[in-house]
């Protein structure tokens, strides 16, 4: 298992998301039958997990999320929310920027604590 990004964004008073990526290399190598089983059942964590979980461009545009990431920033819905900034989320305004000179030095962020 390879993890990927980790990093904090401001939802508001009281409120810390952290965000995360994991990348499961041995999924590709699961028969087809196992493959669509096992997407099935992370979508349906991704939908109902009580974990904000986000994926945006590399320039910080919020390209999906699921319901609890949505509901603990503000937004009224998941389409409300893709497109947002995400520099804009965080605490300090250098945060993104902090967060994927990071991620490009280190090529994974395993840690990080919330600045809020």
């Amino acid at each position: 298992m390879r993890y990927g990004m980790v990093f904090p964004v401001c939802g508001g008073p009281g409120t810390e998301v952290m965000v995360t990526s994991v990348d499961d290399e041995a999924t590709a190598a699961r028969p087809v039958g196992g493959r669509a089983a096992e997407e099935s059942r992370y979508a349906e964590l991704f939908e109902h997990t009580l974990l904000g979980i986000c994926i945006s461009t590399p320039s910080g545009s919020l390209m999906t999320c699921n319901p609890a990431f949505a509901r603990m920033l503000g937004f009224a819905s998941v389409e409300e929310a893709i497109g947002i900034d995400m520099a804009s989320l965080y605490a300090e305004t250098t945060g993104r920027a902090e967060f994927l000179a990071k991620l490009q030095r280190d090529r994974r962020h395993a840690m990080a604590a919330p600045s809020m």
